[in-house]
């Protein structure tokens, strides 16, 4: 179910809605470059476990309108309105990868509204001091030239929407840069590749300003502090991941003094989503 709703700023945010309509909610902070469909076969997989996921895009993403300066600080903000748009008053959280940030910066800022927390493979602040070395080339070179050079990035972007666009597959192939064998084998599974390569053309249906936004925040002090996060917050990650290597899980356990870590042998950015969600949306829900 594709729908929008018009914040008081008069911005249109769009949503879908996956697994038991009628379960316990969970709001998903999806991926980079990517869009709220990303969650589709994960509500496939949590249906009969009471699951009601909740997956927005992100300003300037899919059915999102573009916000102008926004900040990390910010989406909270949106994330509210939606919930009390549909009517629910607490939930759970998810951020997945590029989602994380915005899972904390929720974590941090409206933890009366939570229930729990939870980050599977989350990137995490680009200008605190963590480290990249077994991050793939092309993820840790366009990191490092949005901190150093944005106009470039911005430029690269502005030049490779379209395309991006419509043959979002090449993209998905660099980002995976020296793949570890269990992410190769997961995109070999009917649909997911598929999956994967739609939500992410659904990332530039507005263009590169959401995108780039992201990249920016990603690259960007975030203006609140992790050791401020008072609520338990778990992390998941697998040690054989090169798109957001395992320093970044350990940044934020060591970081959130509440936090419950689980690092997995054998997995890897992907296959730590297909291979586990279930028991992690277990854990999570526990509380």
């Amino acid at each position: 179910m594709d729908e929008q709703i018009i914040l008081k700023d008069s911005r249109k945010l769009g949503y879908s809605i996956y697994g038991d309509p009628y379960g316990k909610p969970v709001f998903y902070f999806h991926g980079f470059p990517s869009s709220r469909i990303e969650a589709r076969d994960i509500g496939e997989m949590v249906k009969d476990q009471n699951v009601k996921i909740i997956s927005a895009d992100r300003p300037g993403y899919g059915l999102s309108d573009f916000m102008p300066d926004r900040k990390l600080l910010d989406w909270p903000d949106d994330v509210l309105e939606l919930a009390d748009h549909l009517g629910i008053k607490k939930f759970s959280i998810l951020g997945v990868s590029g989602g994380g940030p915005y899972c904390a910066v929720c974590a941090y800022k409206i933890p009366e509204r939570i229930i729990s927390a939870g980050l599977v493979c989350p990137i995490g602040p680009v200008v605190e001091f963590i480290n990249k070395e077994n991050m793939s080339f092309f993820n840790k070179i366009i990191l490092e030239l949005t901190k150093k050079t944005p106009w470039f990035v911005k430029a690269c972007l502005i030049f490779t929407t379209p395309f991006l666009k419509y043959f979002p597959g090449y993209l998905l192939d660099l980002m995976a840069g020296d793949s570890p064998e269990c992410d190769k084998e997961v995109f070999k599974q009917h649909g997911i590749f598929e999956l994967l390569a739609n939500a992410t053309s659904v990332a530039f249906n507005n263009g590169h300003k959401g995108p780039f936004q992201d990249l920016i925040i990603y690259a960007s002090p975030w203006n609140f502090d992790l050791k401020d996060i008072t609520i338990p917050v778990h992390i998941w990650h697998g040690l054989s991941d090169t798109v957001v290597p395992v320093s970044f899980g350990e940044y934020y356990e060591s970081s959130i003094k509440n936090s419950i870590a689980k690092y997995y042998q054998n997995e890897g950015h992907i296959s730590i989503v297909i291979n586990r969600f279930n028991e992690i949306i277990n854990e999570l829900m526990e509380n």
